[in-house]
């Protein structure tokens, strides 16, 4: 950060602190950060766009997304809460507000607030099943969710919920073949790219 730039934007966030003291009230500013920033990452203050912003602020919320809004009505989002005294947490906030339909149904409000180590903890148990499950189909022309139960040793909840994130991302296909000898199924291999 260049001194001058801290120093051009102080006039401009004192008279903000001076009219909060005058009014007695607390200021509340929304400002967005750098773009340069690592994307879906639990947000700094550090990252805070031009100079001076992190410096005036006494107390912050930082709010982000944790992943991309696929229009589906979910917001699972990272806040950093924190101020000057010391005090400091992360979370990870998920909000469920449905997708209004034609008939203006469809919509309501769900929040759930979990501490960030438990976000990071539940995502590496995903990535380690999603990597069973890839190690399993390895090699393999196509398998059923029952076999990959057995040979991923994990619950079919697990399977459908990994295999699902594992279609979306492309890393697995899905086709309908051969089960057993007179019987045809939903099967899954690995993508040429996975």
């Amino acid at each position: 950060m260049v001194a001058s730039q801290v120093f051009d934007m102080g006039p401009l966030l004192l008279r903000l602190s001076e009219f909060g003291q005058q009014t007695e009230t607390t200021v509340i500013l929304c400002h967005h950060f750098r773009k340069n920033g690592e994307r879906y990452a639990m947000p700094e203050l550090e990252e805070l766009s031009q100079a001076g912003f992190a410096e005036w602020a006494r107390q912050w919320l930082l709010i982000s997304r944790h992943s991309k809004y696929e229009e589906d009505g979910k917001h699972p989002l990272w806040i950093a809460a924190g101020g000057s005294d010391g005090h400091s947490g992360g979370y990870g906030v998920d909000i469920d507000e449905g997708v209004l339909q034609s008939d203006f149904t469809g919509r309501y409000w769900d929040v759930t607030v979990r501490h960030a180590h438990e976000v990071r903890k539940e995502e590496e148990k995903d990535t380690e099943q999603r990597w069973q499950i890839k190690n399993a189909l390895r090699g393999r022309d196509g398998e059923s969710l029952t076999w990959l139960k057995e040979h991923a040793h994990m619950g079919l909840p697990t399977v459908r919920k990994q295999i699902d994130v594992m279609l979306e991302d492309m890393t697995v296909e899905q086709f309908t073949g051969q089960c057993g000898k007179n019987s045809k199924a939903e099967l899954y291999r690995l993508t040429k790219h996975a």
